[in-house]
């Protein structure tokens, strides 16, 4: 590793001071050094030595002195807000302290709704300190989400309600009661108005708090402010330059923004390596050189040095992609069959397979494939006739097409479309695989419109790549989709 100097780590994180500390605990006595320094100059500013007894309201006491320090040696002064925030003491219970940094770094670093110690540590947080109102907010967050996503979880609500009272009991005009509030406006309601004027009021509480902001880049999403959420994303990245997944944010956004320059800029900005900053970077590659044989070698070398958090069906689109159906066929076999998604109801890995057989040309496999995997999903169909979501009816669509049915397929995407465009993650999230389901689907004009539509919104599908994708062969010579790759040249 190279050895940065104050000078270098100030220029690239963009700090004109850099907070220096060190943590010291021996028994129940804990030392904590902290100095400031002049990033551009490398001098002193500030330097300090904390001895205390190992208690959480100590910690939290030292922080507040440290902030207010600082705030003093660089001639500045803390808002009201700040004040206010820096006089609540989140819990004095070592135990549930630790408990919930725990679940903080579960959160970071893995899927949570795949991790029953996220919500296990959030528990036993609360447990030992009823009081402590963050851990018991984020704790409303994660029973809403997984009720979100597993409706048949008839518990999580109730309890849901249950914290969100006893909050609203011991702190109602606490940030961590309105945090409570609109992770159950959002999940549970799904009122989105009503939550991003619930966040906005936590923002205005607490401006600096990154959970709050986090938080807030959701409901932008949703409501479609992409540039709203780019510009909080570059706040957190100046509240907290350390933190990876703010950098990998920024950058994704601009991307699916089609602020390619941008996006390049934000990944070369930083030092950091991640497996989505390196994926994004081979997009941002390709778009330079067009070869997608080379953009395949990235990604699967991109799988092997991150194997630990690899997303393997990222290695089987870029396999179709680059037209490689047999390798793409054997990847599948390769794999468990577990679902690897939540919030649909059919695997990632069935409906691959769906996708690969079709490009194989597998006839026989598609017959026995298809017909269990619609029956499958006509168990979610409701009362109206209807399914629970525009996901399930994009997967319907697939196999009409598969199954050659091109006129129900293109029908059943104008709907997917329609209801996708009512929310702008839906649509986000859908375009690409809507439109090139209108490409096997034989629908020339459609899929067209859907690409155009696609490429003008924030979406993963790409004017440098989409159009060049398999899922296009079956139009690639009629005349609207040869105009197109001439627009998009």
């Amino acid at each position: 590793n190279t050895i940065l100097n104050i000078r270098e780590i100030g220029s690239q994180l963009g700090a004109d001071v850099i907070l220096e500390g060190g943590v010291q605990s021996a028994g129940e006595r804990i030392r904590i050094n902290a100095q400031l320094i002049d990033a551009r100059t490398d001098e002193h500013m500030w330097a300090q030595t904390y001895d205390r007894e190992l208690t959480a309201a100590n910690i939290f006491d030292v922080q507040s002195e440290i902030a207010r320090a600082i705030t003093t040696a660089m001639h500045t002064t803390l808002t009201p807000q700040d004040v206010s925030q820096l006089a609540i003491i989140p819990t004095e219970n070592m135990a549930a302290y630790r408990e919930y940094h725990r679940a903080v770094e579960i959160r970071n670093n893995e899927r949570v709704w795949k991790n029953e110690g996220y919500r296990q540590a959030l528990e036993r947080a609360s447990e030992l300190d009823p009081t402590f109102t963050r851990a018991m907010a984020d704790l409303v967050g994660h029973l809403t989400f997984t009720n979100f996503f597993h409706q048949e979880d008839t518990e999580s609500i109730p309890r849901a309600e249950e914290v969100l009272e006893q909050i609203r009991l011991l702190a109602p005009d606490s940030v961590d009661h309105l945090l409570a509030k609109f992770f159950y406006s959002y999940y549970t309601l799904k009122d989105y108005s009503q939550a991003y004027a619930i966040i906005q009021q936590a923002e205005r509480l607490a401006p600096s708090d990154t959970r709050i902001l986090d938080v807030k880049t959701w409901i932008q999403r949703r409501l479609g402010d992409f540039d709203g959420r780019i510009e909080v994303f570059k706040k957190l990245m100046q509240l907290d330059p350390r933190n990876p997944q703010y950098v990998d944010s920024l950058a994704w956004n601009l991307l699916l923004t089609h602020q390619y320059d941008e996006a390049q800029s934000a990944a070369d900005a930083t030092e950091f390596k991640s497996y989505n900053l390196d994926h994004l970077r081979n997009v941002l590659e390709f778009r330079e050189h067009r070869d997608i044989g080379r953009m395949t070698a990235g990604v699967e070398a991109i799988e092997d040095e991150y194997a630990a958090v690899a997303r393997p069906m990222d290695a089987w689109e870029a396999r179709i992609g680059n037209r490689d159906f047999e390798g793409a066929e054997q990847m599948l076999a390769e794999l468990e069959s577990e679902d690897s998604d939540i919030g649909v109801y059919l695997s990632v890995q069935a409906i691959a397979r769906i996708i690969t057989y079709w490009f194989l040309g597998y006839e026989e496999r598609l017959s026995e494939l298809l017909p269990a995997a619609r029956a499958f999903l006509e168990q979610s169909r409701q009362s109206d006739g209807n399914f629970m979501n525009y996901g399930t009816l994009q997967i319907i669509a697939l196999i009409d097409a598969a199954e050659g049915k091109n006129e129900e397929a293109e029908k059943n995407i104008q709907r997917v479309l329609y209801e996708a465009r009512k929310d702008m993650t839906d649509y986000s999230a859908s375009a690409a695989e809507s439109c090139q389901i209108l490409g096997m689907a034989g629908a020339a004009q459609a899929a067209v419109d859907c690409l155009r539509e696609a490429f003008s919104k924030p979406t993963g599908a790409y004017p440098f790549l989409e159009p060049l994708l398999p899922y296009y062969d079956p139009i690639r010579d009629e005349p609207a989709f040869v105009e197109l790759l001439t627009e998009v040249e």
